[in-house]
């Protein structure tokens, strides 16, 4: 994950945004751990197949 977000750096990407799904407690976890912080307000969502997906 640092690495990636280095690299993104270099090319001269000063801001990232990362989705997740909105019920997948582990992986949000995950990102908060490593300083992903989730932006008030920030809400999609999309059907898949005739199921609604929602991502933080």
């Amino acid at each position: 994950m640092l690495r990636a977000v280095q690299t993104l750096t270099t090319w001269g990407f000063s801001r990232t945004l990362l989705w997740v799904l909105d019920r997948n407690e582990n992986a949000q976890r995950f990102y908060r751990q490593r300083g992903w912080r989730h932006v008030a307000g920030s809400f999609r969502e999309h059907i898949i197949e005739g199921a609604t997906v929602a991502e933080v």
